[in-house]
């Protein structure tokens, strides 16, 4: 592709970047918990060895729970134990000599054990195996706690001792659980069950206990640490009852608070409103705090992991009433929104208003989180009361009616509704309280609930014009409903909207919500920008308020800038827009509705240059300081590096350099970066010669900060195409340690496994591989696919990698699972998609998931015939072979037939495809094309050389290792006998070239030999149907000196293939015993006795076994009296009495019926011969 001549580098600057001012806007966001686990088992109960940077902590796999050390610079973890000592609850001593935990391995209850992390200790147990030992905690270097219970104790005893024994109290009993203790051991907090459940404050000075802590939250207290320096308890709290079972519990969300540890000692019966730490939205529990840093274990993806944070959690302490209020306006979640008033209500007292919980009521509400929604309301309700408002303290009595009403409704089954609650809703329905309107509200929506949305409908109809009488809540009760019923009905629930839009009695924040929300529907609606623009202009005139009139018309004006054909009507529509919104410098949430929506129309209508510039507006109003800047800048971002991808799939490489370069000026973005690298390193001069000059520049401005270690690291990777060991390792040295400033800072763990996954493909033999670099790399891919969630193209790169990584070790089922998650998402073309589903088929096949394989590979194959793939063939054998596999013999055939009809095949490959073909229509009971195939086979076999083993190839090919394949399925196809003989000749003839070569098949000589017994007898049966009877009789004879072979390799007496071959020669014997009679005795007389002998075993037979050494007895009796006359009629009929006499053959009828049925047959054979 031919460039243009220059590449300005100045034009790309933009106004504001973190260089050309004192405020890092990367830190005016809410601090996200970092991973310091992988999983994909759950890890958790973390404790920390701060000074030697290593973390202990439990992981529960397969439902087996073993403690784990890790190390905190390089992510490295072991097993702390042997692998089949089970334990958990991990705890530090304060010396960090010992590490106390609950221990399995003598005691299936559990024993409190110490493991030495110093020299000369010994791992060694507290406690007895007569009781239920666990929780340890430390009180000092020298007493630990713990929980015990007894078959003797009622209820759980907390228990302190010294370490050497020599000390032992009982300080509490009673439904305790998760105990701990303050470093200096004054304080035990622990968590007690049942009617007064919650935390408990023991003061071992004083010896007075205090709780439940009365603390202002709503739900459930559980697991708590005190902080290194005692100052603070943090805690775990269920809020809400998310599980949806009707109580708070353990199976709930849990949120991670701390209060001072003073105001708990000094506690009297004020509730205590603790510190929220993390948002609703992350479940984290088990804090584990250090001198610097908070751990806590958080769910995500099904799978729990251990995280950290600041020690004042998620909020910066550092933030003043202002921002909180100015990030909480910006926040993108209501989880988000409720982290920073609880934090307001927390730092700042006069911040603990009636309005405050009426906020933190909706945000619940907003969410389903009615158990605590409940809370707020009864406070509410409380606080109207005794200020004398009655109007609102009756609205709050209706609105917990409610919340009951639509948390028991959650309890019943999908679509049924119970007599039960139809009841309770009757009850609560005749309890309403208030005015008309007020109770047709409540009305309403206990009809919804019942499921009848027409009586829902005419109870909201009647509040219809009196909106002005509504309390707010009241309104948004109303309007919230409507949008539930009327969410199949769009052109319904449009008015709804904008009247609510124009409502003037609730908040210009929540008209400014209604108003988005309609916006964004009429565009769902109406997909026609004329049509939506005409709808919009005839709203004008109802609006009152300027700022709702600025946003319409701002909407407008986009429709007409995407409708405009004129570049310079574009650009006067665009000053026009620009011009409305600097009126709104200091709104934010009025120029953030209207830049989204911008963003959002221009997007749909594909005018992403429109689109790209409207995203830099919104960054270049904004102020730096501001604390939704860094959403601006990451919006900015996101769709600034989405035009650069677009601008590559239209070939046009210098101006997607330019934008990601753009990107990387105002952001940082190592995304931007890795592409703007890989363009500049692609071979154009001039792009090599500015990407060094643009690194310059950006050095030279203080722009990359240590993102210049990645830059550096990635450089030195891509100019060495082969990748050598010491470019490998010159990588990893400049990307250890580093910690990403900017956006996207997911792709230096990306970088980072990767350089870990080459040094692995470069260091393995075969099998074997270097676990270290394994798990090394899969650390560094889960950590980039937690900091990934939001970008799609990182996340399905990291996904594929992991999948190739699994698989490349043989954890075939990982490696089926991330495929699978990457093929979830989307996809850029139907080839990249093809080679993913492609990788997942192999690694579903391997991981014997057939049916999956096949559906998969299938889907790979179809998409390869969309992109007309040059290995489009592989694709169309792939499939054909792995619904062959799966059984799937109708679908094999016709791909076979597809594949052999339409695609020039290489002749081994041919050959493979015409034995599958065959082999399917042999299972599909159509033997004249199957014979067809395996005799094309047969004839082009014959031209095949054999090829050796490689990377690619696991096995050496053998052409008559399809032969053989053919030759057997021919034989059983066959309906001639002699055809039988033949085919069966030819493969006893192949089998025994194979003498001393079993390897190259991938046999052992003992499976070569095993194949030529099956065949052996396959022969004389089909001589049997020719009537060749001696001929028979020979063949069988031969498989008995075969079989003492057999046995010499390696088999045993008792296996199936003795027991057959035995079976087979005396059942046909006493058919044809003058064939017989002169056939060799001594092959027969030195392997029966043994067999019998192998088959009798003491002290008991099973089944099975007796029966087959009773049949051989039996037949034996006979081969001796038909065959060799050694024995005459008295003789045969007092063994055959002995034999019933046996205790196996008299039990045979009770243990197994059909066995003594079939031995009875044999039997009554015998006798009429």
């Amino acid at each position: 592709m031919r460039l243009s001549p220059a590449l300005l580098l100045t034009t790309l600057l933009l106004p504001l970047t973190a260089a050309h001012t004192a405020t890092d806007w990367r830190n005016n966001r809410l601090a996200p918990p970092e991973k310091v686990t992988v999983g994909p088992s759950d890890n958790y109960q973390a404790t920390l060895d701060s000074q030697n940077g290593q973390l202990f902590f439990t992981r529960n796999e397969n439902q087996i729970s073993q403690i784990y050390r890790q190390q905190l610079n390089s992510g490295q973890a072991e097993r702390l134990l042997e692998a089949d000592h089970d334990a958990k609850d991990p705890a530090l001593s304060p010396d960090g000599r010992w590490l106390a935990l609950t221990s399995f391995r003598r005691d299936a209850q559990g024993d409190i054990c110490l493991y030495p992390l110093h020299e000369g200790g010994q791992f060694h147990c507290l406690t007895e195996v007569n009781s239920r030992d666990e929780t340890p905690f430390w009180l000092n270097h020298n007493h630990i706690g713990y929980l015990s219970r007894t078959m003797m104790t009622t209820g759980v005893e907390l228990i302190v001792q010294a370490i050497d024994g020599s000390q032992k109290e009982v300080v509490r009993r009673g439904s305790i659980a998760a105990p701990t203790a303050s470093s200096d051991g004054r304080y035990l907090v622990y968590h007690v069950g049942g009617e007064a459940s919650g935390l408990y404050l023991l003061d071992r000075q004083t010896g007075t206990e205090t709780g439940p802590l009365s603390l202002d939250l709503p739900g459930l207290s559980s697991y708590a640490r005190f902080s290194a320096d005692n100052r603070y308890l943090y805690f775990g709290h269920y809020l809400n009852d998310t599980s949806a079972d009707q109580y708070i519990d353990g199976n709930d969300n849990s949120v991670v608070f701390r209060l001072p540890l003073a105001q708990l000692v000094a506690a009297n019966d004020a509730k205590l409103l603790p510190e929220q730490l993390i948002s609703v939205g992350q479940s984290c529990n088990f804090p584990a705090p250090t001198e610097t840093r908070l751990y806590v274990t958080c769910a995500y993806e099904g799978s729990l992991d251990i995280y950290t944070l600041p020690l004042s959690g998620q909020v910066p302490a550092s933030w003043s009433r202002e921002q909180l209020w100015e990030s909480h306006q910006n926040a993108r979640s209501h989880e988000d929104r409720l982290l920073l008033l609880n934090t307001l209500r927390y730092r700042l007292t006069d911040e603990r208003t009636a309005t405050m919980l009426e906020r933190l009521l909706s945000h619940h509400l907003e969410i389903g989180e009615f158990s605590a929604a409940d809370y707020y309301v009864a406070q509410l309700h409380h606080h109207y009361q005794i200020s004398q408002q009655p109007r609102l303290a009756e609205f709050y009595t209706n609105l917990q009616r409610l919340l009951q009403a639509r948390a028991a409704k959650e309890q019943q089954p999908p679509a049924v509704i119970t007599p039960r609650f139809r009841r309770q809703i009757a009850t609560w329905q005749q309890q309403l309280q208030g005015p008309r309107l007020t109770q047709e509200i409540f009305s309403a929506w206990f009809a919804h609930l019942l499921g009848d949305n027409r009586i829902a409908a005419e109870n909201l109809a009647n509040i219809a014009g009196a909106e002005a009488k509504l309390l707010p809540l009241e309104f948004y009760l109303a309007t919230e409903l409507n949008r539930a019923i009327l969410a199949d009905k769009p052109q319904q629930l449009l008015p709804i909207l904008l009247n609510a839009s124009f409502n003037r009695h609730i908040e210009l924040e929540s008209r400014l919500f209604y108003a988005f929300h309609y916006l964004r529907l009429l565009s769902r609606t109406e997909p026609d920008p004329l049509l939506r623009e005409q709808q919009l202009q005839a709203s004008l005139s109802q609006l009152q308020e300027p700022v709702l009139l600025d946003l319409f018309l701002n909407e407008i004006d986009l429709l007409a800038m995407v409708q405009a054909e004129e570049l310079s009507t574009q650009r006067l529509l665009f000053a026009e827009l620009s011009k409305r919104l600097k009126k709104y410098k200091a709104e934010q949430s009025i120029r953030r509705i209207a830049h989204i929506r911008a963003i959002q129309i221009l997007g749909e209508a594909e005018q992403f240059q429109l689109m790209e510039l409207m995203s830099r507006h919104w960054l270049t109003i904004a102020h730096v300081s501001e604390m939704a800047f860094v959403d601006i800048a990451e919006q900015y971002s996101i769709i600034t590096v989405n035009k650069g991808y677009g601008l590559l799939s239209e070939g046009d490489a210098l101006q997607a350099a330019n934008t990601f370069y753009s990107a990387i000026r105002q952001t940082n973005d190592l995304e931007a970066h890795y592409q703007y690298i890989v363009l500049g390193l692609s071979g154009e001069p001039l792009l090599q010669q500015r990407l060094q000059q643009a690194y310059e520049i950006l050095n030279r401005e203080a722009l990359l900060g240590v993102n210049q270690r990645y830059v550096e690291a990635l450089q030195r990777l891509l100019n060495d195409p082969q990748q050598r060991p010491e470019t490998l390792q010159q990588a990893l040295t400049l990307l250890e340690g580093l910690r990403p400033v900017g956006l996207n800072p997911s792709l230096r763990d990306l970088l980072l496994g990767y350089l870990y996954q080459r040094q692995l493909q470069q260091k393995m033999a075969g099998y074997r591989y270097d676990k270290e670099l394994y798990q090394k790399a899969h650390y560094h891919y889960m950590l980039a696919l937690d900091q990934a969630y939001d970008n799609v193209r990182i996340e399905a790169a990291i996904l594929t990698n992991l999948g190739q990584l699994h698989f490349s070790v043989g954890n075939y089922g990982l490696a089926s699972d991330f495929y699978s998650r990457r093929a979830a998402l989307p996809f850029s073309d139907s080839t990249s998609e093809a080679w993913l589903l492609w990788q997942q088929s192999r690694a579903l096949f391997y991981y014997n998931a057939l049916p999956q394989a096949t559906a998969t590979a299938d889907r790979a194959w179809q998409l390869a015939q969309q992109a007309n793939l040059p290995e489009l063939t592989a694709f169309a054998e792939r499939a054909a072979f792995y619904a062959l596999q799966a059984g799937h013999y109708p679908q094999a055939a016709e791909r076979y037939q597809q594949l052999l009809a339409q695609h020039e095949l290489e002749a081994t490959n041919r050959t493979k495809a015409l034995l599958g073909l065959g082999y399917a229509h042999y299972h599909l009971n159509q033997p004249d094309r199957a014979i067809a195939s395996l005799e094309q086979l047969l004839t082009a076999a014959q031209q095949l050389q054999p090829l050796a083993a490689s990377t690619t190839r696991l096995v050496r090919f053998e052409p008559q290792r399809l032969q053989l394949l053919a030759l057997g399925l021919l034989a059983n196809l066959s309906p001639d006998p002699k055809q039988q003989i033949d085919y069966q000749q030819q493969r006893l003839a192949l089998l025994q070239q194979l003498d001393g070569r079993s390897s190259d098949f991938a046999w052992n000589e003992q499976g070569r030999l095993e194949f030529m017994l099956k065949s052996q007898q396959q022969l004389a049966l089909a001589y049997e149907s020719a009537k060749m009877l001696p001929q028979m009789a020979t063949t069988m004879a031969h498989s008995l000196p075969l079989l003492t072979q057999w046995l010499e390799a390696g088999g045993g007496y008792n296996s199936p293939a003795v027991i057959r071959t035995l079976t087979n020669y005396l059942s046909l014997s006493l058919l044809y015993p003058e064939q017989f009679q002169s056939q060799p005795t001594a092959p027969l007389a030195a392997l029966l006795p043994q067999t019998v002998t192998a088959l009798t075993l003491q002290p008991y037979t099973p089944p099975m076994t007796a029966m087959q050494r009773l049949q051989l007895q039996l037949l034996d009796s006979g081969y001796r009296y038909l065959v060799r006359n050694t024995l005459d009629k008295k003789g045969l009929t007092a063994e055959i009495e002995a034999l019933q006499q046996h205790p196996d053959w008299q039990q045979l009828p009770s243990q197994r019926p059909e066995l003594a049925a079939e031995l009875m047959s044999r039997l009554g054979w015998l006798l009429n011969r």
